[in-house]
């Protein structure tokens, strides 16, 4: 996954005033390091974000626990606490 990041904030022609500042808001939340974009979660801890969700649900249900998992909320905090 590629992201272009750039200092100078750029807006479609016509966008209102209401919409730059929901986009402000909302990137707040977003944070690039080494070319790779998070995601802040409620606890501010950094989750990347992913492109493809199926690599990362493959490669976490055949960890080393032996192709198992502890059920499905487990499985889903699992994900849900390093990626989004």
């Amino acid at each position: 996954m590629h992201f272009h990041i750039s200092n100078k904030k750029k807006y479609s022609k016509g966008t209102t005033k209401a919409e730059k500042w929901h986009i402000c808001e909302k990137a707040q939340s977003f944070v690039v390091q080494e070319g790779i974009l998070y995601h802040k979660n409620h606890n501010n801890a950094l989750c990347r974000v992913i492109e493809n969700e199926n690599r990362i649900l493959t490669s976490l249900h055949a960890d080393a626990i032996g192709d198992a998992h502890y059920g499905q909320n487990a499985m889903i905090k699992k994900i849900t606490d390093r990626f989004w």
